[in-house]
């Protein structure tokens, strides 16, 4: 009977994701801190693959007691299953050369131009920032963006072209007496809040901006909490502090408000963090349980060590993609002085659990001396 094998990959998150203040000297200890990561890592990888290997050996020798047991039939053969090769598809040149803008073209052949970019690249399946479409988009003109503005927020009719492609052509065509029609559209169309920040139009869109968080939206793109955070006007505090604990990404919106002047955020992350630690779906409690570790929250810590270890590859956090063991390590091992394997840290941790206090100067638990 054939051995199973196991195969296992482990994800590593985007390292802006996680940055934390470092001051000169702090290099080395960083390094340190990602070494202990990959070590941890390794040898989890190893243990799960001793125990798989373990658990088939027992399976194999049980199925090789009751094959001995049973009539010499030639076992059926599975059918084969054939290959399926994943090629990458970059751009059909020879489909795109074939599009021609007509010379002076009317806003409805401007639309079928855009239209025959995107099927032309449908069955693409990897993008890149020089792709020929970039360059075809923006010879539509600026007095043609309106067109890009509509394909922008039709992303179901043009694909992929929608969001790869039509905001860098816009970003290249915008002009400052297109400043309107982008204010204009901002309400329904969210992802020009980017545009808005790029070209420092906030002030003008200080209303449609401050409404957005009124309405009590948790979908805003990131650029307009940076936006609104750029005022840095107390009067939008408590707005802000609301898509703090209800925003869909709360660790983002943290980096962007955390610096303001005057604001405080001891009680909202209090409240955020009470809000889903009980009831929350898991990656609602991760998502909030960085920021809480941040104000000394005991309980943040105790949920990463009771999660250390415990991989669920459906399940992704708001502070990167990555198996939930390896944020919890990351947590774990930037909170703590622990260091090792993660049995040395589950160790260390029943030893010093009840010792453990918050420096707040250091932003981190230490174990109190005798």
């Amino acid at each position: 009977m054939r051995r199973l094998i196991l195969a296992a990959g482990l994800a590593l998150f985007a390292a802006p994701v996680f940055a934390q203040k470092t001051e000169a000297g702090d290099t080395q200890a960083i390094l340190e801190r990602i070494a202990a990561i990959q070590k941890s890592q390794a040898e989890l990888f190893a243990q799960q693959l001793a125990i798989f290997e373990a658990e088939q050996q027992k399976i194999e020798e049980r199925l090789a007691r009751i094959e001995g047991k049973l009539p010499d039939v030639p076992a059926p053969q599975p059918p084969a299953m054939p290959k399926v090769i994943v090629k990458p598809r970059g751009p059909d040149e020879e489909a795109l050369d074939k599009i021609v803008l007509p010379e002076n073209p009317t806003k409805d052949q401007v639309r079928e131009y855009v239209q025959e970019i995107a099927n032309a690249s449908r069955r693409q399946n990897t993008f890149g920032d020089h792709d020929p479409q970039i360059a075809m988009l923006k010879l539509v003109g600026p007095d043609n963006l309106d067109v890009l503005l509509d394909v922008l927020h039709e992303p179901n009719r043009f694909g992929f072209v929608g969001y790869v492609y039509v905001m860098p052509a816009i970003k290249a065509l915008v002009r400052d007496e297109d400043k309107e029609m982008i204010l204009t559209r901002l309400p329904q169309q969210h992802e020009l809040a980017k545009m808005v920040l790029e070209k420092n139009w906030t002030q003008d869109a200080r209303n449609v901006l401050l409404e957005g968080l009124r309405a009590q939206e948790q979908d805003l793109p990131d650029e307009w909490i940076q936006a609104v955070a750029s005022f840095k006007d107390p009067a939008t505090y408590d707005l802000l502090k609301w898509y703090l604990t209800h925003g869909d990404n709360p660790w983002q919106t943290y980096q962007d408000i955390k610096a303001l002047p005057g604001i405080e955020l001891s009680q909202t992350v209090a409240e955020g963090w009470d809000r889903v630690k009980g009831e929350g779906e898991p990656w609602q409690v991760q998502r909030m349980a960085g920021i809480a570790l941040e104000y000394g929250h005991r309980d943040a810590l105790d949920k990463q060590f009771e999660l250390l270890g415990h991989a669920d590859p459906e399940m992704t956090f708001g502070m990167g993609f990555a198996p939930n063991n390896l944020q919890p390590l990351y947590l774990i091992l930037t909170y703590t002085d622990a260091q090792g394997t993660q049995d040395e840290l589950r160790k260390w941790y029943q030893e010093n659990k009840d010792r453990l206090v918050f420096d707040k100067a250091a932003k981190k638990f230490v174990v109190k001396k005798d």
